[in-house]
This record gives C-alpha cells, sequence and structure tokens, in this order.
C-alpha cells in the first residue's frame, strides 16, 4: 500500500473514531463524560483539516475526505447545539 493510500485511510480512522466519540457524547448521561468526548472529537477534526492539504492524496480520494469531513462538521454543529 501507498503512502498516500496510508495515510488517507489514517485520516479516515480518525473522522469514525471522531464520529464514534461524537455518538458517545450524545448518549452519555454524564456532562463530563459528554464534553470530553466532545472535546475528543472537535481535536480530531482539526488535526484531519490541518493534515489533509499537505497530503498528495489523488483527486477521488481528496473528495471522499472531504466529503466525511463536512458530515464530521455537520455532526459536530449539531451536537454543539445540544450543549
Amino acid at each position: 500500500m501507498s503512502d498516500a493510500a496510508n495515510d488517507y485511510e489514517a485520516l479516515l480512522a480518525e473522522i469514525d473514531l471522531a464520529e464514534s466519540r461524537l455518538a458517545r457524547a450524545v448518549s452519555s448521561d454524564v456532562p463530563s463524560t459528554a464534553e470530553h468526548e466532545y472535546i475528543k472529537a472537535r481535536e480530531a477534526y482539526r488535526r484531519v483539516v490541518e493534515l489533509h492539504p499537505s497530503l498528495d492524496l489523488p483527486p477521488f480520494q481528496r473528495d471522499a475526505l472531504m466529503q466525511q469531513l463536512a458530515l464530521l462538521r455537520s455532526h459536530l454543529e449539531e451536537c454543539e447545539g445540544r450543549r
């Protein structure tokens, strides 16, 4: 597997982890746990946003990554509205 493919997979895994954290934040009855999970998800989002421009991804991977980032951003905003 090429470095670009590995980088792409790592970024997608980071987005998946952030989505899982948001799901835990929304479903948690413990406010401190929910806040912690939200913060970690937001940090993951920022890491991916900062890293992806430096990667030499093929256009189809970049487009797919941008779609996943947009979806994560939407979920972050939704979670933010519930806080």
